[in-house]
């Protein structure tokens, strides 16, 4: 059994892709976990075994250094039967095309912050999951749910109830997600997903505000129309 050291940092992530989009090879260094304590679970993978999990660890969010420049970023695993390297190893970008990028680029939108407790990261890192790893039925249908399918979980309910809101949450987003995700591909170690923002969604609070402006000044004109 591999045991898996998963995703850590801050902010710091979402300047990852911006600095590195024209680069195809990256070297990176693994920094440790952004807590101190994480949530135990355990992941299985039907398609490998239904009773020997494929992790048995702590899930969170993986802090990583780029050694191009020292600049720090996040990541969460996305290949849960490889295992973590503790040294600087070399990992290929990609953009994450298809369904999946546009499940996890919603994923990103609706639930990532950067100040996220143990618990919150591991239902990240399990929604993550959902969309990476879960595979179609003899239908063609594919079964996401933390309990459910192929790739299901035993930890925790307050675990599993999150993973499962933001996976549903991700699911019905139909709004423009600001950010960009990418995949970091190493043939000997576990593959990552880390985001950038690409572009500036307003608030709805902010929106509101930006109409009633604009209802303002229409009012004002009006006003010295009449006049």
């Amino acid at each position: 059994m591999k045991n898996h050291l998963i995703p850590l940092v801050g902010a710091a992530l979402l300047t990852f892709g911006a600095q590195f989009a024209a680069a195809a090879e990256v070297t990176i260094a693994w920094q440790g976990n952004k807590a101190l304590a994480g949530v135990e679970l355990q992941a299985f993978d039907t398609t490998v075994s239904s009773s020997e999990p494929v992790f048995d660890d702590y899930a969170l969010r993986l802090s990583y250094t780029n050694l191009s420049n020292n600049s720090s970023f996040a990541a969460f695993c996305i290949a849960p039967l490889k295992g973590n390297s503790v040294l600087p190893e070399q990992y290929t970008k990609s953009a994450f095309g298809g369904d999946q990028g546009a499940h996890l680029a919603s994923l990103y939108q609706v639930a990532y912050r950067a100040n996220m407790d143990a618990t919150q990261q591991a239902a990240f890192q399990l929604a993550v999951w959902e969309f990476t790893q879960e595979v179609p039925n003899a239908s063609g249908v594919i079964s996401f749910g933390t309990r459910t399918g192929n790739f299901h979980v035993n930890a925790p309910d307050s675990v599993l109830n999150l993973a499962d809101s933001y996976v549903s949450d991700a699911l019905n987003f139909k709004g423009h997600s600001a950010f960009s995700v990418f995949k970091l591909k190493n043939a000997s170690y576990q593959d990552l997903v880390t985001a950038e923002i690409t572009s500036a969604v307003p608030e709805p609070e902010t929106f509101a505000l930006f109409l009633g402006g604009l209802g303002a000044i229409g009012l004002l004109a009006r006003r010295r129309t009449v006049r």
